[in-house]
């Protein structure tokens, strides 16, 4: 093994290290494998592309490790077009969500393609995630309580708070 072998290596060992590093630290985190670029704060939503393929870990698993794994299964769809490596610790039970993700600029195609989606999953995407405020948008409310905070009422956050937004509930948020 030469050195430009062992520089791709260890670049990747550090992506991956920056992944778990940035999920702990905030939450989730959304990357592209092709690149290590991970996003920022930018008008857009993500969804689960491949919901069955999505991992949940319990909190304490080796993080890196899982990652590593979920890469290397995943990677030929990874390092398809607009296809994103997403993150996401569960604020409630601490479990760690690691899918496949894509990213859209229109709250409606996000919107129209989780319904698409949802017709053939068995894992059911219940929310998109919105970059620019930093936040979940639920589809539908998956909990118990016969709350829920329909994404029309979502479209137009800016102009209030969240707490507001969700009838004084910021539980119905999940923040990454």
């Amino acid at each position: 093994m030469g050195f430009g072998d062992l520089l791709g290596e260890y670049a990747f060992e550090k992506y991956v290290l920056e992944m778990c590093i940035a999920t702990i630290e905030r939450g989730g985190v959304t990357s592209k494998l092709d690149t290590y670029e991970f996003v920022s704060s930018i008008e857009a939503w993500r969804l689960s592309i491949y919901p069955d393929k999505t991992v949940i870990l319990s909190p304490g698993a080796n993080l890196r490790q899982e990652i590593t794994a979920f890469i290397e299964k995943n990677e030929t769809s990874l390092r398809g077009p607009n296809c994103w490596l997403g993150t996401w610790i569960n604020p409630d039970t601490g479990d760690c969500y690691l899918d496949m993700t894509v990213l859209y600029f229109r709250l409606e195609d996000a919107k129209r393609e989780a319904i698409e989606v949802n017709k053939n999953a068995r894992r059911k995407i219940v929310a998109l995630y919105d970059f620019q405020h930093e936040r979940s948008l639920y589809l539908w409310d998956e909990r118990e309580r016969a709350v829920s905070l329909p994404l029309a009422r979502q479209k137009h956050l800016e102009s209030s708070s969240v707490e507001e937004n969700a009838g004084g509930d910021s539980s119905l948020l999940y923040s990454f």
